[in-house]
């Protein structure tokens, strides 16, 4: 290349946008690119210092910045790495992927030193990074219907074993502490029955930011599809779109049904299996949607922020008129097994729970 050649490392381009999005702003500066790829940007031309102040004025107010230190480019390569695997491995391979010793190979140094300056760099982990760029995959191969919902679990490491409404995950982990111990099925898949509810939550949450039927209200802190009560039967046409509500019924996902239902007392079910995000949600019903502004006795049954309810109503959507104490429940028991275990101290301690986990051939941990 010519001595005019100017290369720019560049931090936090996770994906194919954030390419088009670095062209764009260095082609606003008037520099056009001779080679262009995730973390690196290649110029030839001449460039003044108000060109380059422009330049990393703009990419900082996008989202980017440029690389000044040593640290700084072994995090750019470590984000380049991570996208190339992504990109040029099969999908069935990719939850197999061990990016310790991915990382720890490409780029000679040990994962805890890798782990430490990601860390630093980015105030993100090296794990959660790549979560998130399985899921940035998973939404491109949806749009090209390269992948289907099941297709996504297995893609970010949710395999587990399936059952659509959330209460099947939750409710005897009540009562039985399933941690570290496993029955012959289990044994088989190297996993146990909370870390199988644990993938199950996840699968939720990663359902709603989908959101494959578009309803409103899905995000990531808005899940928890279960059996509950529903705003029908009853069939609206919403900005343009036939809506069929359902009354009591087994909502579950991936596979549905799926009316835009949410029960709140599910997402608390699941706080010993994945409390940040629970919280997340727990904080998104309280202080966002306002779900206990107007109860006396905490979170009703469901709300669906799809279904509009009564006009006049306090929430703007529909919300069960109820509160059942089979929801409650678990709420209270499920914080406090989070809390403290107590609860699951107390059945440890029961020699017919004992003996029947045995007879059931569970081995392992506690037992």
């Amino acid at each position: 290349m010519s001595m005019n050649t100017v290369t720019f490392h560049i931090k936090d381009m996770c994906c194919v946008r954030c390419i088009s999005e670095v062209k764009r702003i260095f082609e606003s500066a008037g520099l056009y690119s001779l080679k262009l790829k995730l973390g690196e940007v290649v110029v030839n031309s001449s460039i003044t210092k108000a060109v380059h102040n422009k330049v990393v004025k703009d990419l900082e107010a996008n989202g980017f910045s440029i690389v000044s230190s040593i640290d700084d480019q072994i995090i750019v390569n470590i984000q380049a790495l991570l996208i190339f695997y992504l990109n040029e491995y099969q999908i069935e391979n990719v939850s197999l992927f061990t990016i310790s010793a991915f990382l720890t190979k490409q780029l000679d140094k040990s994962y805890s030193q890798l782990s430490r300056i990601f860390k630093k760099g980015t105030n993100n982990t090296i794990e959660k990074y790549f979560i998130q760029l399985k899921i940035e995959k998973a939404k491109e191969l949806l749009i090209l219907n390269q992948i289907d919902i099941a297709g996504i679990g297995y893609l970010l490491g949710y395999e587990y074993l399936y059952a659509g409404p959330l209460f099947i995950h939750q409710l005897s982990h009540i009562w039985i502490d399933f941690r570290s111990i496993q029955d012959a099925f289990m044994r088989t898949k190297g996993i146990d029955y909370f870390e199988n509810s644990r993938r199950a939550t996840c699968v939720q949450r990663q359902y709603a930011i989908n959101n494959p039927l578009k309803f409103d209200g899905y995000a990531s802190c808005c899940w928890g599809i279960t059996a509950s009560e529903g705003p029908g039967p009853e069939i609206l046409k919403i900005n343009g779109i036939e809506r069929h509500f359902f009354d009591y019924l087994a909502r579950g996902v991936p596979y549905g049904p799926d009316d835009g239902t949410v029960a709140p007392w599910a997402m608390v079910a699941s706080m010993p299996f994945e409390p940040e995000i629970v919280l997340e949600a727990l904080n998104y019903c309280i202080h966002q949607a306002k779900l206990t502004e107007f109860n006396s006795y905490g979170f009703k049954a469901s709300f669906n922020p799809t279904h509009p309810g009564e006009a006049g109503n306090p929430y703007g959507w529909w919300v069960s008129p109820w509160h059942f104490g089979l929801n409650q429940g678990p709420i209270v028991l499920m914080i406090e097994n989070y809390r403290s275990g107590l609860l699951w101290k107390w059945m440890r301690a029961c020699p017919y729970i004992v003996a029947g986990l045995r007879k059931a051939d569970f081995t392992g941990g506690w037992l």
